[in-house]
């Protein structure tokens, strides 16, 4: 049995003018929606090179509601930590800019992750956390 890797080390921010060709590229690879992708509402997360390997794209749909819209790693990044350090750090920096509701619309598959950050389910295809 082969000992598991640890995660990679990543920085998450808001998305540059020059990263949001390589988000929507993730976007792609993903066959996740590139709608509404743009600097103001997409975090990106970067490698220690600087490389964007993942991204989260949310809308506003309430003064202090995030609807998290997109989400993808690149394939070549997945199971690699990527992802969850991701999430926090969107989660954290909404809640640091005043939102404190964020639904997110998941497929069943993905029900699982979305639990560990404390996301309960409001209907069959959407999850809800309250900050």
């Amino acid at each position: 049995m082969q000992a598991e890797k640890p995660p990679i080390k990543i920085a998450v921010g808001k998305a540059t003018p020059e990263e949001i060709p390589l988000v929507l590229d993730i976007y792609r690879k993903r066959k996740a929606d590139t709608w509404r992708v743009g600097c103001d509402n997409t975090y990106v997360a970067r490698n220690a090179p600087g490389i964007v390997v993942g991204a989260v794209t949310f809308f506003e749909t309430g003064p202090m509601t995030a609807n998290i819209h997109s989400v993808g790693v690149d394939p070549a990044f997945e199971g690699k930590g990527v992802g969850k350090q991701l999430f926090k750090g969107v989660i954290e920096d909404l809640k640091n800019n005043g939102y404190r509701v964020i639904v997110v619309a998941y497929q069943n598959k993905n029900q699982w992750f979305y639990e560990k950050f404390g996301f309960k389910e409001r209907n069959p295809s959407e999850m809800v956390l309250e900050l």
